[in-house]
């Protein structure tokens, strides 16, 4: 039995961007030639061990081009990883086409809506960009000075996707895939003693209510979790070292349980 599977955002969950570098950070990812991604050095330490446990699948809303940029710690690519907001899942660097396949008839009552609000977004001033992700999604990124939350509001009520923003950007996800679904699969699959999550927005909710533990930035996000143990960061703690801590010190104890019932 898994003592605990660590289902984690990785978009300032784990990782950072360049905007966020600090000094001594370890780039862990490159775009076009270009240091794009972060982690503090205890952070990689951190999910080093964890990998080595087996215990960690990265959880994320990126394309599976966008997650095989990154470069793990030591070559630890995790075992199992889900992209595209649960729609595919990557298991020892491959695409499972089982996942995939169900993922694509979950997708289908969706399909014409996706490619409807792709053409009116794309015809849109107030988009710099607007693409389908991995034929899953729709993706938007607004211009400096749009309100987002309008834009969520005026597309909500015309679309049976859910509309969720994040910062700037703008997601279209069909309801019938989520994180949440993920990990519930996840878990029968591999049927842990103990789920823990992390993530910092809403996107991340159905998973972390999914979790026995789940872990969040703030209170906000902790306050829309159902029947979860929630902990929030200490204030003035990095994000990525307070999860990985977290998650350390409840699979040693997960494990020393293990131990004692054998």
């Amino acid at each position: 039995m898994m003592p605990i599977l660590f289902a984690c955002d990785l978009d300032n969950t784990l990782l950072y961007s360049y905007k966020h570098k600090m000094n001594g950070d370890i780039c862990v990812e490159m775009n076009n030639g270009q240091e794009q991604g972060f982690m503090s050095p205890k952070s990689y330490e951190m999910l080093y061990e964890l990998l080595q446990r087996n215990v960690f699948v990265p959880i994320t809303t990126r394309s599976v081009e966008q997650y095989r940029r990154i470069t793990w710690p030591q070559g630890l690519e995790p075992t199992y990883a889900i992209t595209t907001n649960g729609a595919i899942l990557i298991k020892r660097s491959e695409i499972d086409e089982e996942w995939l396949n169900d993922s694509k008839k979950a997708l289908a009552p969706y399909q014409s809506e996706i490619t409807r609000l792709h053409t009116l977004l794309s015809s849109q001033d107030k988009y710099i960009r607007c693409r389908i992700v991995d034929d899953m999604y729709l993706f938007a990124y607004c211009k400096d000075g749009v309100n987002i939350e309008d834009c969520v509001h005026e597309h909500s009520e015309k679309t049976s996707l859910n509309v969720i923003a994040s910062g700037r950007k703008l997601y279209f996800l069909p309801p019938s895939i989520t994180k949440g679904m993920a990990v519930r699969k996840l878990k029968n699959a591999l049927t842990p003693m103990k789920v823990v999550c992390a993530g910092d927005s809403k996107i991340d909710l159905s998973m972390l209510c999914e979790a026995d533990i789940a872990m969040t930035p703030n209170i906000h996000l902790g306050r829309l979790i159902n029947d979860a143990e929630v902990n929030i960061c200490d204030p003035g703690s990095l994000f990525s070292e307070f999860i990985l801590y977290q998650t350390l010190e409840i699979l040693s104890r997960c494990s020393e349980k293990e131990s004692t019932e054998e």
